[in-house]
This record gives structure tokens, sequence and C-alpha cells, in this order.
């Protein structure tokens, strides 16, 4: 029931955005946010009420919860609205939930290992940690200054995974030096 509520809230979201200029979003976020978030983080971390529910339904259900927080969050930062100290407390929350995912999943260039692990859910944390860096860069400096060094550590390296493709670093082996033998007469 829940991953059906969440599709209908974003199929109503998205419907009502390009009626009512976004006005939709603010309501549900106060009366569902909560719910909202918490679904991400449950479904995220297999930490559902349900047990086990199919890979697919998951990352559905994140996906969704994703695009909600997404909305709210452009939302919260349009002219007129944006209040810094609110858009900071969204995005503590937010990225606290990020940092729980991105550490449970992994990404596609740096797996968990832990059991039902998803790297897209991780890879789609990091991608709305690199919007946020986009879109409201004062805002994510701000909020990454109030998280603990550790989970701040977390999600710079998702941001820069993200945004160089997700490249593996490649070691090379220490180039060999030449050894001369005209020094051995």
């Amino acid at each position: 029931r829940q991953i059906s509520a969440l599709a209908a809230l974003r199929n109503a979201v998205q419907v009502s955005d390009q009626q009512d200029g976004g006005s939709t979003i603010g309501i549900i976020m106060q009366a569902a946010g909560a719910e909202i978030v918490s679904i991400l983080k449950a479904y995220g971390v297999c930490s559902t009420p349900q047990g086990g529910v199919s890979d697919r339904l998951r990352v559905e259900a994140c996906a969704d919860s994703m695009k909600l927080i997404m909305v709210a969050l452009q939302q919260l930062c349009s002219p007129g609205e944006a209040e810094e100290a609110n858009v900071s407390a969204f995005l503590t929350v937010v990225f606290d939930i990020f940092t729980s995912l991105i550490s449970y999943n992994g990404l596609p260039n740096r797996p968990s290992g832990r059991p039902n692990a998803d790297p897209s859910l991780g890879r789609m944390c990091a991608q709305g940690l690199v919007h946020v860096v986009r879109t409201s860069p004062a805002a994510f400096k701000d909020t990454m200054a109030l998280l603990e060094a550790e989970d701040r550590a977390v999600l710079e390296m998702a941001v820069r995974a993200d945004m160089t493709g997700y490249a593996v670093a490649q070691s090379q082996a220490p180039a060999k030096k030449k050894l001369s033998l005209k020094g051995f007469k």
C-alpha cells in the first residue's frame, strides 16, 4: 500500500506542479513528509515492516520518495520561499538519510557487500546530492558544515563518485627504475 500511495502522490505532484506552480508539494510534505522520508530510509536500508519486498518494488519506493523530496526542495528554494533555516533543516534530515542509504547500499564503484544492498540506490542518493550542489550550492555547503565528519566524508565521496562517472581509481604500480650499468666497472 505504501508503494501505491507514493506513486499516487508523485503523480499528483507532477500534474499539479504544472497547474498550481508547486503549492501542492507543500501541502503533501506538511501532511506526509515525515512518512515519505521514513519510507525512503526503511526501503533503502531493507528495514521495511512488511519484510521481504522485491528489489523492483524497493527501488520504485525509493525513486518515488526521492522525486517527492527533490520537488519539495525545489519548492523550498524557489524565489519568495527560500528561508535559509528551513532549507538547511530540510537538507539536514535528507542528508542523514542519504548517508544511511549510501553506507548501506554502497555506490556502483564501491559496493558495500551488505545483504540485499543495491548500489543503484546509493547512486540515486549521490545524484540527489549533485542536484543540490548544482541548484543550491550555499545551502549544500551550510548543511555539510553541520554534519559529523564521518557523515560528511560519505557524502563527499558520493558526490565525487557521481561527478566522475563512478570511475574506479586505477592504482598504478610504481615505475621500475632502470639500472644504469655504466656505474659498475
